[in-house]
């Protein structure tokens, strides 16, 4: 009998271990249960499923003249996915790779895709004819810059891969006539002008007096300027600088009286402050475009911006952090479509290298006349010291002589400004400027700060102005400088309307006392893929809190380009909606009620 209940025994424990190994391997066999995953290809997200069960990978993508190799498990495409090495995890990613097996030839007119061409061979490749345009002339098909035809084509495409064509056309120039009608306008210089029916470009300037424009004088304590205003088109023009008399009246509007502006208003002279850098007036008229592209570099910041008088800058360089290899052609990419061979500002904002990375080849690329930097030890950073050394060794040629570039560190407040446009920056003064080395950080101001903030807190907070607009540039500005400089009130008076927003969204940064300061309505978010939590829910809601009407992103939206006309309208387009062919434009028109006259002896307002 005890033999019977042994052998009972046993059998319970063979059945138990059986049911054991068969739960273990049904849950072996159920790995991607509870996972959401991200699909990516060429550095942007193709999808994202979430799954219950088994993975089930999406629908191959199609692109002309390629065959997908598949899906792998790094951004290097060099681990395979073999349905088994996702195992326990919530999240995952996945890399798609194309294999170019065909030439492809992609033909654009005015940046819209006009024609394909697939070959398996480039012997018999022939230029496509190109499309004719009313009022333009054709002047060739270009790729990267170079002018190509059937003869010469071949030697610039070695290998199986996708290649963009640009068509490149002269607008033939549809006059107006010489009345008075739609698309004639008084510009703020005074000049009336016709425009190309075609192409919009303005030519044949004449004075604006001669044709009946009726002119009043008006005066602007926020600028500090004096203008003539046309009643008919509804512009100002003449635009001058006050000159104030010992009585501290304006010379060209006696009646009004013009008391010494507080800090941080246009003539700083009159204000005695012990350390302030003063800020000269924005000297000319308001005419052109000022454009300023947030290049979507990965995780990073890299700006440029062309001034309406011709002058460039690049702020900051980026990293290659996301997408890996060499995000420095995005930055080229950009400075070849504005045709940039010498940069007039090189701008570092501080030494960390999601903004430094690519400065040393900025420096040995392009032709750079002035650089600004932070005050820290040279090597605090090897790719920093790299740096430094390549600003020690920078020519420019001016004038057929070759002259070293003007090299500043962005310490106290400063200035930069050309024809119409200026760019305040304030940063720590002199006596409160942080000391920073490879080993150790250290402020009298920033109290409780570690290093890392203290290197960050390093950015000027720079507000660029043009046309009645301004624009916040902050680097990597946290809530040690921004506290600092909102206790100095440079601030004070601040109406502006675009922010890029500090720090990649860091929680540090961008603070609600900050936001109330600035007053801005549209905001840049500069980041890529990254482990930081970069945006971070904290500044995103401070930006909701402040009723901030649009929040653009470089991850998602690709490069983002303001542009600020003569007019102060301002347009921001964004790179990704553009290449869907659905242009995402806002246009913020500059309103009559921000066209005022300002009379401080009784506190009244004159609105245009």
């Amino acid at each position: 009998m005890a033999k019977d209940k042994m052998q009972t025994f046993k059998y319970i424990c063979i059945t138990i271990i059986l049911l054991v190994a068969i739960l273990a391997l049904l849950v072996g066999c159920n790995i991607e249960k509870q996972i959401k995953v991200e699909y990516i290809i060429d550095g942007q997200t193709y999808c994202e499923k979430e799954y219950e069960n088994k993975i089930e990978l999406p629908d191959t993508p199609k692109k002309t003249g390629t065959y997908f190799d598949g899906w792998y498990i790094d951004s290097d495409c060099s681990i395979k996915y073999n349905g088994k090495n996702l195992k326990n995890q919530n999240s995952a990613k996945l890399y798609g790779r194309f294999i170019y097996n065909k030439y492809v030839i992609d033909y654009y007119i005015f940046d819209v895709l006009y024609s394909t061409e697939v070959l398996d061979s480039i012997d018999n490749l022939q230029i496509a004819i190109p499309l004719e345009k009313d009022g333009y002339q054709f002047n060739g098909w270009f790729l990267n810059d170079i002018l190509v035809n059937s003869s010469n084509i071949k030697s610039y495409i070695n290998s199986f891969d996708n290649y963009k064509i640009y068509a490149n056309y002269n607008c033939l120039h549809t006059k107006l006539s010489d009345e008075f009608i739609v698309g004639a306008t008084c510009t703020q210089d005074g000049m009336w002008c016709n425009k190309c029916l075609t192409c919009d470009k303005v030519f044949e300037l004449r004075p604006a007096e001669k044709l009946g424009h009726t002119k009043e004088k008006k005066i602007s304590y926020d600028k500090q300027q004096h203008w003539s205003y046309c009643i008919r088109c509804d512009y100002k023009f003449d635009i001058q600088l006050h000159t104030l008399s010992n009585a501290d009246n304006c010379k060209y509007c006696e009646y009004y009286v013009v008391d010494i502006p507080m800090f941080g208003s246009a003539i700083t002279s009159l204000a005695k402050r012990e350390d302030i850098t003063p800020f000269d007036n924005i000297a000319g008229a308001f005419y052109g475009n000022l454009e300023m592209t947030a290049i979507n570099i990965g995780q990073g910041d890299c700006i440029f911006i062309k001034f309406p008088d011709g002058k460039t800058m690049v702020m900051d360089s980026g990293s290659t952090i996301q997408f890996g290899g060499n995000n420095y052609d995005r930055l080229v990419e950009i400075l070849t479509r504005y045709n940039v061979q010498q940069i007039d500002y090189l701008f570092i904002t501080h030494s960390d290298y999601d903004h430094i990375r690519y400065m040393e080849n900025i420096l040995n690329d392009y032709q750079i006349k002035n650089v600004y930097l932070p005050k820290v030890a040279d090597n605090v950073t090897n790719t920093y010291k790299d740096v430094i050394k390549a600003v020690a060794k920078e020519t420019y040629i001016n004038n057929g002589t070759k002259v070293k570039a003007k090299v500043r560190y962005n310490i106290g407040d400063f200035q930069i400004a050309g024809n119409g446009w200026r760019m305040r920056c304030y940063t720590y003064l002199s006596k409160d400027y942080p000391v920073v080395t490879k080993s150790s950080a250290s402020s009298p101001t920033a109290t409780g700060a570690n290093a890392s903030h203290i290197k960050n807190s390093l950015s000027p907070i720079c507000l660029l102005e043009y046309a009645g607009r301004t624009i916040v540039l902050t680097g990597d500005s946290n809530e040690y400088n921004e506290k600092y400089l909102i206790q100095r009130n440079v601030f004070d008076g601040v109406d502006a309307d675009i922010l890029k927003v500090a720090h990649h969204g860091s929680k540090t940064s961008t603070t609600g006392e900050f936001l109330a300061s600035v007053k801005c309505e549209y905001a840049i978010l500069s980041y890529g893929t990254n482990s930081y939590g970069h945006p971070t829910s904290e500044v995103l809601e401070r930006l909701q809190s402040f009723n901030y009407i649009n929040v653009y992103h470089t991850k998602e939206d690709g490069n983002i380009t303001v542009n600020i006309a003569g007019n102060g309208n301002i347009n921001i387009c964004t790179q990704n909606e553009t290449n869907n062919n659905a242009l995402k434009i806002i246009v913020l028109q500059m309103l009559s009620a921000e066209n005022y006259c300002l009379c401080y002896g009784n506190k009244r307002i004159y609105y245009i």
